[in-house]
Parts: structure tokens; sequence; C-alpha cells
């Protein structure tokens, strides 16, 4: 439900506009469908290997609070992209994974002086 709800209101201001305002990209871990809580197998575009070009907001979605626990190859990967500019947050238990990965770099980052603006 909510994978389906962040994208879904996306879906329909393209519909409603008739015109491509925005585009989305799912990666996994290993570019292979990922089964969401209910079972239904959903495609992703690439993996966390691939370079996922220039992206303006990375959204974490996650049915368990240990996703990604102790992934250090996921890690660099969050770490990369927030690095690129672009925003990032978790939906759902996608929030834990984005703490534990990128909560010490983002506080590094604020003690540093470079808070990240949301616009």
């Amino acid at each position: 439900m909510s994978f389906a709800a962040a994208i879904e209101p996306l879906r329909s201001a393209n519909r409603l506009h008739g015109d491509k305002l925005y585009e989305w990209r799912l990666f996994s871990r290993d570019g292979r469908p990922v089964s969401a809580s209910n079972g239904v197998d959903i495609a992703v575009h690439a993996s966390i290997d691939d370079d996922p070009g220039a992206l303006d907001l990375l959204l974490a979605c996650a049915g368990t609070r240990d996703a990604g626990k102790g992934d250090a190859a996921l890690a660099k990967w969050l770490r990369t992209i927030a690095r690129r500019g672009a925003a990032v947050g978790g939906i759902s238990l996608g929030a834990y994974v984005i703490e534990r990965r990128l909560a010490r770099w983002t506080a590094l980052r604020i003690a540093l002086g470079k808070p990240r603006r949301l616009q």
C-alpha cells in the first residue's frame, strides 16, 4: 500500500496533465523483482550496481525493519546518491533503511555546516 501510495499520485498527475511531469525508476539489490509483503512481485529497472544517473529524489520502501541491515553495498549506493544532491527519504519501514545507512553521514554533513535543504 505504501509503495502504491507513493507512485499512484505521480502516475495520475501525468495522466491528468497529458504529459510526463514525473518519472520513476525502481531499483533492487540485485536487479531482480522484489516481493511485496502481499506476495506480489514488483519488476524493477536496475540493480544498485547500475549507475542510477541523475536523481532528484530517492525513496527507500521496505516491509521489515531489518531490510538492508549489514549491506555495505547498499550503504555505499545510498551515500553516493545523497552526495550527488538527491533528497533521500523512506516510505513505510524504508525509513529504517535510510536511518541506518545515512544517519552517521548526515550528522557529519550537518556538523560540517552543509545541511541539505529540501525545496
